[in-house]
């Protein structure tokens, strides 16, 4: 059975004026602890593109993809569209995904009391700067507390807890 490959980005930019239909992104591509070379996206619906370092690991691309679908879960497509293999650019898509929610969430929760609710769904805030003065997100707590039924801060959560909560209801 093949092993499962450790799939790394770094150094990722991404230019949100330029996303259309995908995210336009470029980054460094590592593979097992190796850098492998670059990966990025136009934004406009088409494939990723990879560039090995000094033209190497093109003829390794196959190879990797194989690995990746005999060791990821399969990828639901959504819509009824039902699950294909992952391959790399269904990789490198998720740790982009996740690396723009978690850059949200941490703009968020510095600004923002996050919190959710049992008797509604969804994810709530409440500025954390009111009237020109800044509160901490305890003390705007303990004030929307009150009558929130169920009540659960996300503030006040473990980091990829109150992340996956975020996620979760995030659209």
């Amino acid at each position: 059975m093949a092993e499962k490959p450790v799939i790394e980005l770094k150094a990722i930019q991404v230019s949100q004026f330029a996303s259309q239909e995908t995210n336009c992104y470029s980054a460094s591509l590592f593979v097992d602890g190796q850098r492998w070379g670059t990966v990025g996206n136009d934004g406009h619906g088409g494939a990723d593109h990879f560039h090995g370092v000094d033209g190497r690991n093109y003829g390794h691309l196959a190879i990797l993809n194989e690995r990746i679908a005999a060791t990821f879960p399969k990828v639901d497509l959504g819509e009824g569209l039902g699950e294909v293999d992952a391959d790399l650019e269904l990789v490198c898509s998720e740790i982009v995904t996740t690396f723009l929610i978690t850059k949200d969430f941490k703009r968020a929760i510095g600004s923002y009391l996050l919190f959710t609710r049992t008797d509604k769904p969804g994810l709530f805030q409440v500025p954390l700067k009111q009237k020109g003065k800044t509160f901490a997100h305890q003390v705007v707590a303990d004030a929307v507390r009150v009558d929130k039924p169920g009540f659960v801060s996300l503030n006040a959560l473990p980091f990829d807890e109150a992340l996956a909560i975020y996620r979760a209801n995030a659209k």
